[in-house]
């Protein structure tokens, strides 16, 4: 199964996979992504890339929404859903971010001794 065969929903759970390198220039952003020897550059979009510094250390995906709508604003014409689930597929794709299912920081059903509730 690959990343983008993940369902996706509000409460989908977004995560930066650790990337090898990082390289902004005026003209844009390329990181490079993957296990050595199979190393891959992904060159970002300006959207891309504020994506996934909204994404940081974890969101769900209606969290990602709602920060690029403050970061951004509402595209003209509207489909700012619509925008963010490609980015989302894009990046996923890519193997740039990881997506779950859950609660970034629901701990509830951890049942390990110690486990705080």
């Amino acid at each position: 199964m690959n990343r983008v065969d993940v369902p996706l929903d509000p409460d989908t759970v977004l995560a930066r996979i650790p990337l090898v390198d990082e390289f902004t220039t005026d003209e844009g952003t390329v990181v490079m992504v993957g296990v050595e020897p199979l190393h891959r550059v992904v060159r970002l979009s300006p959207l891309g890339l504020e994506a996934l510094d909204a994404i940081g250390g974890g969101t769900t995906l209606a969290e990602l929404e709602d920060e690029l709508r403050s970061r951004l604003g509402a595209p003209p014409g509207g489909g700012l859903a619509e925008r963010v689930l490609e980015v989302v597929v894009a990046l996923l794709s890519a193997e740039v971010i990881s997506a779950g299912q859950g609660h970034k920081t629901d701990n509830g059903d951890d049942i390990r001794p110690g486990a705080s509730r």
